[in-house]
């Protein structure tokens, strides 16, 4: 399932059955827990990270959480949707984070977009592994 990857506690591979309010219930509700404790790093068989990194990670993805209900809510556009993640993602500092959290943080922003209703899997990839990374 797509939400295995993530904290799976708190997002429910049922979204896509949602309606508006319920994806936006839903996010609302992520706002206010800790994606990135213990236990989702224990989860995907991590040691966790040191606090200050994973408090640096749940703001990223509130940040795009708090775009994404937004978004949701004025009814925007697909594309519009998609350009909003991408652009969070691409703001991440690639050189903050090790591997782990980079897998982390994107396991999340994929999450969302799915959310969403959007297909980030080549921006990822692009993020992740560059221009040539994407071609093979």
């Amino acid at each position: 399932m797509l939400f295995d990857r993530v904290n799976s506690k708190y997002l429910d591979p049922l979204h896509e059955k949602m309606d508006k309010q319920g994806k936006i219930t839903l996010l609302n509700q992520l706002m206010n827990n800790d994606k990135f404790d213990d236990e989702a790093w224990t989860e995907r068989g991590l040691n966790p990270s040191n606090p200050e990194i994973s408090q640096v990670m749940n703001q990223l993805i509130n940040e795009i959480i708090e775009q994404i209900t937004v978004a949701l809510e004025a009814d925007s556009a697909d594309e519009t949707l998609k350009q909003i993640i991408v652009s969070e993602l691409n703001k991440i500092d690639e050189d903050d984070f090790d591997t782990e959290e980079l897998e982390f943080l994107c396991d999340w922003y994929v999450a969302l977009a799915s959310l969403a209703g959007v297909d980030i899997h080549n921006e990822l990839n692009k993020f992740l592994y560059g221009e040539l990374g994407q071609l093979l």
